[in-house]
């Protein structure tokens, strides 16, 4: 009788060497949206800077004392307006990293005026505005 014995074995994988640091030149395009915002916040004072990679998250705005900004286009919306589960979840990954995550929302954005953002946005940015946010996953809405 003749015995055939099958030994599955785990390959072993060499380990890759890590990513050499890389910089590279991208031309910055942001929307309009993003724009606005970024316009409205140097309005009211507030230091920030575009496109920040916060541990392989990157963010849409970083305020200099570390809150974050999320300009939440239409792609970041499902038919009946409610946040997609990817935005959810960034934001989750977001806050249990530590940061205060402030999301606009561009239905609620296009449809303000200059002086209700400018209102808005001091509002939901000062020292106060903790008590302010709104539970996790919604939106503040704008004033009309």
């Amino acid at each position: 009788m003749c015995r055939v014995c099958l030994r599955i074995e785990q390959p072993t994988w060499p380990a890759l060497p890590p990513d050499p640091p890389v910089e590279f030149a991208r031309e910055e395009h942001f929307s309009n949206l993003h724009l606005s915002v970024s316009d409205t916040l140097t309005s009211l004072g507030f230091v920030h800077s575009h496109e920040v990679n916060l541990g392989g998250l990157t963010v849409d705005m970083q305020l200099e004392d570390g809150r974050v900004i999320e300009v939440d286009g239409k792609y970041h919306f499902d038919r009946s307006r409610q946040y997609r589960g990817h935005t959810l979840f960034k934001q989750r990954l977001l806050r249990g990293m530590g940061y205060e995550v402030f999301s606009i929302n561009c239905h609620e954005w296009n449809r303000s005026t200059t002086g209700q953002r400018l209102e808005y946005l001091s509002k939901l940015l000062s020292p106060k505005a903790s008590s302010l946010l709104p539970p996790q996953g919604e939106t503040k809405r704008i004033p009309a």
